[in-house]
């Protein structure tokens, strides 16, 4: 019997604890949300990504959104697209 008094009050203890953190978290996450920025990050299919080989491509859609190249080439695409607004 005090077993099981001692574990609905170990029970009790973690609940009270994880309901503090919870609202530590929550108010945390709210916090961010009033000084972060929506960004929206498209994924694509193998299909789609041999596109963007094509260099025209990606110039003529730089023209409508802001495009972000990761490469191990960072050099090379510079080059490419200095005249464009791409983030290398």
């Amino acid at each position: 019997m005090k077993i099981m008094k001692f574990l609905q009050a170990k029970i009790r203890r973690i609940i009270v604890d994880f309901s503090r953190k919870k609202k530590k978290f929550l108010y945390k996450i709210e916090e961010l949300s009033k000084i972060g920025i929506y960004i929206e990050i498209q994924k694509f299919s193998e299909d789609e990504l041999k596109q963007f080989e094509a260099i025209d491509k990606v110039k003529n859609l730089s023209q409508n959104m802001n495009i972000v190249i990761y490469s191990e080439e960072e050099a090379r695409y510079k080059e490419i697209f200095k005249s464009l607004s791409c983030k290398i």
